[in-house]
């Protein structure tokens, strides 16, 4: 979902604090550098932490966002076409793995 459009962008502002989400993966962000402002207009009233993977053409890009009062990220990794975390869910200790991930489309296949 490219948020690079509004029409995109207001959908996820609007969806993410609607459907009651504390995580979120976004593949083809098509963000170069997500700015601060950006992730922030995204999250609604919850607080989030984000790792992103820019862009590097027109395709491509992955989010990564967590609900920082609920979950703590020990450990993080930037891939090529992957973000995974390892995170502790603050009430009950658990600590689980979560991956946002995207695969290129060779287009001439």
């Amino acid at each position: 979902m490219g948020q690079q459009k509004s029409s995109k962008r207001k959908l996820m502002k609007n969806g993410i604090p609607f459907a009651g989400l504390d995580m979120v993966g976004i593949q083809k962000s098509l963000l170069l550098k997500p700015s601060f402002r950006t992730l922030k207009s995204v999250e609604g009233h919850r607080i989030f932490n984000w790792l992103s993977l820019d862009s590097g053409d027109s395709t491509g890009g992955v989010l990564l966002g967590w609900n920082v009062n609920l979950f703590e990220c020990k450990d993080s990794f930037i891939g090529t076409f992957s973000v995974p975390g390892i995170f502790k869910m603050r009430q009950s200790n658990r600590i689980f793995l979560f991956t946002s991930f995207y695969t290129p489309i060779d287009r001439e296949e």
